[in-house]
């Protein structure tokens, strides 16, 4: 949706794989995240940019790499600043109906995740005349169920150490520019700020665009298309 000349990166948390310990602050999610970008460009300037929890990371990485002045672009995707106390008083008022609620709208990348681990490679399960490859294929499947079934300890340790980030991080002052792309219904109406708060931690004018859907929904059709169509519109704004 970007265009074919448009490579995008995303970003796996540390401690989903063997040996890997889950990180619980922001500033050492960014830095680990830099050293990862830098392998794949070790020049900028760079085009960061993150969602939900992630667009605390991808603005800490930016004012990591700022000092080096490889920041061409740094986009957020509808996530309010939101002070450490008001999550913490946000995340005990919510009421159980809300969890339920959410757990509906979260479940579609859940079932995406666990269809992405367990597909098959290029063998086929359909040749039941072929007994020791359709064996073979059992097999596998089974095994990718045990790994996926051994990964939910990895993934609970993960996502507690993202909530403890997301508890205990204060943004800095960001000397570039943000672009904001929120939607309406955003919890940015809390607050009373078009910008999420995030005029606050910027030393320039925060570009704000509206995209359609709410916070779990902006990312999946049909409003993702649209959410492509403004991104790359802020990709192609000169700098």
């Amino acid at each position: 949706m970007l265009g074919k000349n448009q490579p995008f990166y995303g970003l796996q948390s540390l401690g989903l794989n063997p040996g890997e310990t889950p990180l619980t602050r922001i500033s050492d999610m960014a830095a680990a995240y830099v050293a990862a970008l830098k392998t794949v460009q070790s020049q900028g300037p760079y085009r960061v940019g993150g969602w939900s929890l992630g667009a605390f990371i991808a603005f800490e990485m930016a004012r990591q790499l700022q000092e080096e002045g490889e920041v061409a672009i740094l986009l957020l995707l509808d996530m309010p600043t939101l002070l450490t106390s008001s999550r913490k008083n946000i995340i005990a008022g919510l009421p159980i109906l809300f969890w339920w609620q959410t757990l509906w709208e979260i479940w579609p990348y859940v079932t995406d995740y666990w269809r992405l681990y367990l597909q098959s490679d290029n063998s086929t399960m359909t040749a039941r005349d072929d007994r020791p490859r359709f064996a073979g294929a059992i097999a596998r499947r089974v095994k990718r169920l045990s790994s996926l079934i051994a990964s939910i300890g990895p993934l609970a340790a993960v996502l507690r150490g993202n909530m403890q980030a997301f508890l205990d991080y204060t943004p800095k002052l960001y000397n570039g520019e943000i672009t904001l792309l929120r939607t309406e219904s955003s919890v940015g109406k809390w607050v009373g700020d078009p910008t999420l708060g995030w005029q606050e931690f910027s030393r320039q004018a925060v570009q704000v665009h509206f995209v359609p859907g709410h916070h779990l929904t902006l990312l999946r059709s049909p409003h993702v298309q649209k959410l492509a169509e403004i991104l790359q519109t802020c990709l192609d704004r000169p700098q």
